[in-house]
């Protein structure tokens, strides 16, 4: 049986067959469908209406596994396959994700405090403040998975 990493670190491109092929494949499926989902949660913009911009950044959190699971899986099929030009094309494409992660956390960031204001009820605040703990994490451990993908495509093409 070859071995897929090879001596230097990096794929045995000889090593790669049709099923890094299909891993491939499906990663980009499923980068293209969880784009849309994302961009779709962003039109029409309604930029200064505070319970769109609230809902846009929560509604793209929430989004985002299906596009973060493809990259990793694109990426971990085309470092098998010694395909350079799609690793080079992860780092630029995990590079977006996480700026526009950024700008939709700031976003649910600002209009944070004026949610909150807006409820005073007990149900309501407390599904609020579930939701806005979930999307935290969620901005965090985005945010960190991106800028991680994007590191380390970096560095395996370096």
């Amino acid at each position: 049986m070859a071995t897929i990493i090879g001596p230097s670190g990096k794929p045995n491109a000889a090593a790669a067959g049709p099923a890094w092929l299909a891993l491939g494949a499906v990663g980009v499926v499923f980068v293209a469908i969880g784009l849309v989902d994302v961009l779709l949660a962003w039109l029409p913009p309604r930029f200064g209406d505070a319970n769109w911009e609230f809902g846009t950044a929560t509604a793209m959190f929430n989004n985002l596994p299906v596009p973060a699971m493809g990259l990793g899986l694109t990426l971990v099929s085309a470092s098998a396959q010694n395909a350079r030009k799609v690793v080079r094309a992860i780092v630029v494409i995990a590079a977006i994700f996480a700026l526009w992660s950024l700008v939709a956390a700031v976003l649910f960031g600002l209009t944070l405090p004026l949610a909150f204001n807006s409820v005073s009820e007990p149900g309501p605040h407390q599904a609020l403040l579930t939701s806005s703990i979930k999307t935290t994490v969620q901005i965090v451990a985005y945010e960190a998975l991106f800028l991680s993908l994007a590191r380390i495509a970096w560095r395996w093409d370096r």
